[in-house]
C-alpha cells in the first residue's frame, strides 16, 4: 500500500512542532513561517523523494530563503536501503532526528 505525502512527514517531522497538512509541513517560529515540503527530482518518478525542501518566509519581507536537505546527508533510511523515499516505504523505518537538526540549524540563521 503507498503512503502518502502526509505519512511521510508525519513520520519525518522536518520542523518539530509543525503542523503537516496536506503535502507540507508548516511551523511558526517567532516572527518566521517555516515549510517543509518533499524533494522530488527531474529524473525521479512521482512517487520518490531525495530529501526535503525547506523554505524560511517572513510575512512582512516575503521569502528570506529555500534549502534543499537530502536524505543520504542525514541518515534518514536504515543502511542498505539507497537515499530515497517511496511512496512504499514503511514511514516507521524512517530517521529524520539529524535531518530535523540540521534544519533547526538553518533555521536558527533567520532568527
Amino acid at each position: 500500500m503507498p503512503f502518502s505525502h502526509m505519512e511521510i512527514l508525519k513520520a519525518l517531522q522536518p520542523l518539530p512542532g509543525g503542523v503537516v497538512a496536506g503535502q507540507c509541513q508548516t511551523r511558526r517560529d517567532g516572527q518566521l513561517i517555516v515549510t517543509a515540503e518533499l524533494l522530488g527530482s527531474a529524473r525521479a518518478r512521482q512517487d520518490e523523494w531525495e530529501g526535503v525542501l525547506v523554505r524560511v518566509i517572513n510575512p512582512t519581507v516575503g521569502e528570506l530563503d529555500v534549502n534543499a536537505f537530502l536524505f543520504s546527508d542525514y541518515g534518514t533510511l536504515p543502511r542498505g536501503l539507497g537515499a530515497r523515499v517511496y511512496a512504499s516505504t514503511t514511514p516507521g523505518i524512517l530517521q529524520g532526528k539529524d535531518l530535523a537538526a540540521a534544519i533547526e540549524e538553518y533555521v536558527a540563521l533567520f532568527r
